[in-house]
């Protein structure tokens, strides 16, 4: 009996054994069946393992785009926290031009007058000193602006030779072309030279001041020469070509803008006691009419 009990324990445990070992086979194929897909199904269900998750994109966008905002605000920062030009008002701004009139004052120059005006309309005043001499009428004037601090009056350059005449802007009306876009001014002045009695030669300028630097262009112009038989009158265009008076007359038109005309009021200071009232009459004196 004892032996038999002990054949059947023994014939148990083998069967256990077995058991045990037809186990272990099945995880290593499973396992290996996980690293080597046996099919395509299982491979794109095992490749999903490796791709982002869509779904996630949308969650992680938010996170970063607070981040990025930022720096491209930061950049911007500089241009929008750029500090207004001073704004000084008018009675500053003549009384420091009438300060400094040893600067602009040509009491040894005879017929020199001065005009006060906003010609580029930033709001800084200017006086213009100017004087036509000679029986050829050649015109020379200075610029002076108030400085973009207030705290002077400085000379505007104006990059012309000492040989050329400048334009003749001792007049009293002005026609001005304004560009709505830039805001920049443009007035319309003729310089007329004479070559004794027989030659006159008129040129139609466009002048503007930007930046404190005083700018002219021709336009047109033309020319009248005496002879035994009349006068000859001869219209040319810029570049030299010839053109009609009508042509001439017309040649501003090729400058876009708002038209009107400028009133300037031109005034001598023949002594210093009469500096203060002559330049306050100039400067109420400078205004603009719609053509």
């Amino acid at each position: 009996m004892k032996r038999k009990l002990a054949l059947l324990f023994a014939l148990a445990t083998l069967i256990f054994a077995l058991c045990a070992c037809a186990g272990r086979e099945e995880e290593a194929v499973i396992d290996s069946g996980a690293k080597i897909p046996d099919s395509e199904e299982t491979a794109q269900d095992n490749n999903q393992k490796y791709l982002p998750d869509e779904s996630a994109q949308p969650d992680e966008q938010p996170d970063e785009q607070p981040d990025e905002q930022p720096d491209a605000q930061s950049e911007e920062s500089p241009e929008k926290e750029q500090e207004p030009e001073i704004e000084i008002d008018t009675e500053t701004q003549l009384q420091l031009i009438i300060e400094s009139a040893d600067t602009w004052l040509k009491a040894d120059e005879g017929m020199c007058q001065y005009v006060v005006t906003d010609l580029d309309g930033n709001g800084r005043l200017e006086i213009i000193a100017s004087v036509a001499a000679g029986t050829g009428l050649y015109t020379y004037s200075d610029y002076y602006e108030i400085s973009p601090d207030g705290s002077e009056l400085t000379k505007c350059r104006y990059d012309i030779s000492d040989e050329d005449s400048q334009p003749d802007i001792m007049t009293s009306q002005v026609r001005r072309i304004t560009d709505e876009t830039s805001g920049k001014s443009y007035y319309i002045f003729e310089d007329v030279l004479r070559n004794g009695y027989a030659e006159t030669y008129i040129t139609k300028c466009a002048l503007w001041l930007e930046k404190g630097e005083v700018h002219t262009t021709a336009l047109a112009s033309y020319s009248i020469i005496a002879g035994e038989d009349g006068e000859v009158y001869s219209y040319h265009d810029a570049e030299g070509g010839e053109i009609t008076q009508e042509q001439y007359d017309a040649a501003q038109d090729a400058i876009e803008g708002e038209r009107s005309t400028a009133h300037l009021y031109w005034v001598s200071i023949p002594s210093q006691e009469e500096i203060f009232e002559m330049v306050r009459q100039s400067y109420n004196g400078f205004i603009t009419t719609e053509e």
